[in-house]
């Protein structure tokens, strides 16, 4: 099994019951809910991967804060590898065709408001009626709490006439995360018919597992430690293991000690100004900010922030935290 879905044996099983339920006619809002770091990424990548493998559309999109502004972003992203293909022509037949207001960029302005805007959402609506006819189809949208109103308007819209499709519209959704238009995003997830699926935090058997299938001389205090300060936080455990890996940190009990004394909360501050560094680094960094202050409290922790990057186990990192702070290195 990828690394990546330890602990995942539930959520995977109930994405797929959903999916497959989709599938045969039910179609339907699936949501995926959790702070950032905790793996929503990985479960919709996986379940794409098997909805496909069953020789269902999947069509993909990931939203930024980036493009939260362009209109109909979201909406292109889906499409866009499907404008290319010969069937295109004949998925946009009658009201369908409607849609190229919003998804061709060569017909000029997109429809951004009013009756223009109501018409090219109606006209996705049509689209994806239309392609889930000819077969099974997913939408799968990451990071749907950073989607442009436009689409998200159209899809709160599919979402009353999914029931009867074979379509299902799978988006991953921050807690806490602000959002430029959140009636339209709360009218979307309220109309999913089952509960969100809430990735849980790793538990200490899979977080030694993955430590160990990077450092395979971890010892068990040091194992503990690095469950303990990162709460079974995926993202938030590799970065840790790659700050100490680059530090060549002796992974045994002492320095599982060092790490316990630490505390999360100053190893959530060293990794967020590490991601500060990164591209995506200011929004990685204020999601990350709140694990240190307040770690999950249990598997359905619906805190805003993700888990910030991991300590740096070399001395001068956290020298300018706590001066006193030593690793033995080899």
């Amino acid at each position: 099994m990828d690394p990546l879905l330890l602990d995942r044996d539930a959520e995977l099983g109930e994405l797929g019951r959903r999916i497959a339920a989709a599938r045969s006619g039910s179609g339907r809002v699936i949501v995926v809910e959790g702070p950032a770091g905790i793996g929503k990424s990985t479960l919709l990548a996986a379940t794409a991967r098997a909805a496909r493998a069953d020789g269902t559309i999947v069509l993909w999109a990931r939203c930024s804060p980036l493009e939260q502004d362009a209109a109909w972003g979201m909406a292109r992203q889906l499409f866009e590898p499907l404008r290319i293909r010969p069937e295109w022509g004949e998925l946009t037949v009658g009201a369908a065709g409607l849609a190229d207001r919003a998804l061709a960029p060569e017909g000029g302005a997109p429809a951004p408001a009013g009756d223009a805007m109501h018409a090219a959402a109606r006209g996705l609506v049509w689209l994806v009626s239309n392609l889930a006819e000819r077969s099974p189809s997913v939408l799968v949208i990451d990071d749907v709490h950073w989607g442009d109103a436009p689409s998200l308007r159209w899809l709160a819209l599919l979402a009353h006439s999914l029931e009867e499709l074979r379509a299902g519209v799978l988006c991953a959704v921050r807690v806490g995360e602000p959002v430029a238009a959140p009636e339209l995003l709360a009218e979307l997830l309220a109309s999913a018919p089952e509960p969100p699926v809430r990735p849980r935090a790793l538990g200490p058997v899979a977080t030694e597992t993955l430590v160990r299938e990077r450092m395979p001389a971890a010892s068990g205090g040091f194992t503990r430690a690095c469950h303990a300060v990162t709460a079974g936080n995926p993202f938030l455990l590799g970065a840790l293991l790659t700050e100490l890996i680059a530090d060549d940190v002796v992974p045994d009990d002492d320095a599982g000690a060092q790490l316990g004394t630490f505390g999360s909360e100053q190893v959530a501050r060293v990794i967020e100004r590490q991601l500060a560094r990164l591209p995506d680094g200011p929004a990685l960094a204020r999601a990350v900010a709140v694990l240190g202050a307040t770690p999950p409290r249990s598997p359905g922790w619906s805190s805003t922030k993700p888990p910030t990057r991991p300590t740096r186990s070399a001395p001068q990192v956290f020298s300018t935290t706590r001066p006193s702070w030593r690793w033995r290195t080899r």
